[in-house]
């Protein structure tokens, strides 16, 4: 049985400020040692419970988050950027039973802790047919057009609202409550390793369960933070408005690809 995950870093067991999840940041450390302490107890409730192979994009910032030591030889990972896919990157390398979405948060303007979408000071607004969506709801289509299900989301308690809006049979693992997009309510790492464990086991045996996603359109549009950056990204799309550009089309993958090379250009100027 084959687990697809993507990996972000802000939701994960006790973080609550940019500067943890931050590369640069001298506070860096404790971002990716409670991102890869989340990860180990995921992985091991899954194989518990029949998992044999797992394959996770690191999906956080550069892409250059997670340590390869010791996470076992059943693990693959897609490190790096600049892949076509994004936060999905691997999800089209082979078949996957299903996947986890683990240590996202919430979309911008929410009372999710670090609440942002894709690019901080970048991204306004991002919307998939109609709806208003973080990166939970923007980056779950993806696996939907491959007919995966996503078994698993974890985050503060903002983040699985909108999981449980998009996605409600998708099993969901509160490590925190959000106080703020500065401030959050932590729980003893203790009992979210044990949180996260029995949710992950409980996902992989309910996966007979799982109903078997179809593809949706592609009907995407961003509302950027400032014209200029619509500007840039309208090579990619077609402008609405000053601030927002139309990617949708009948393929959700392409419309996909085409925002996200969208926000990349706009993010770089």
């Amino acid at each position: 049985m084959r687990i697809f995950i993507s990996l972000d870093m802000e939701g994960s067991t006790g973080l609550c400020s940019f500067r943890e999840v931050d590369p640069a940041s001298p506070f860096y450390s404790r971002g990716t040692r409670a991102m890869e302490e989340d990860l180990r107890a995921v992985l091991q409730g899954a194989r518990e419970a029949g998992a044999t192979e797992f394959y996770i994009c690191d999906a956080h910032d550069h892409g250059a988050n997670l340590s390869l030591d010791s996470l076992g030889e059943d693990v693959f990972t897609i490190r790096g950027t600049g892949h076509p896919l994004s936060m999905m990157a691997g999800v089209d390398l082979t078949e996957f039973d299903g996947a986890f979405f683990l240590g996202y948060h919430a979309k911008r303007g929410s009372s999710g802790v670090m609440a942002h979408t894709y690019y901080l000071n970048v991204v306004q607004a991002a919307y998939v047919l109609g709806h208003e969506v973080g990166e939970f709801g923007f980056n779950v289509p993806v696996a939907w057009a491959f007919g995966i299900p996503a078994l698993l989301a974890s985050g503060d308690d903002v983040l699985l609202e909108e999981v449980r809006a998009i996605s409600s049979r998708t099993e969901r693992c509160r490590v925190k409550e959000s106080l703020g997009n500065k401030c959050v309510l932590c729980y003893d790492p203790q009992r979210t390793h044990h949180d996260l464990h029995t949710a992950a086991k409980r996902a992989v045996l309910n996966i007979k369960n799982a109903k078997r996603p179809s593809a949706i359109p592609g009907d995407i549009r961003i509302t950027f933070c400032t014209k200029e950056q619509a500007m840039a990204a309208a090579a990619f799309g077609t402008m609405v408005d000053d601030t927002t550009v139309d990617f949708s089309g009948s393929d959700y993958l392409d419309s996909f690809k085409r925002a996200v090379a969208a926000m990349d250009k706009a993010a770089r100027g």
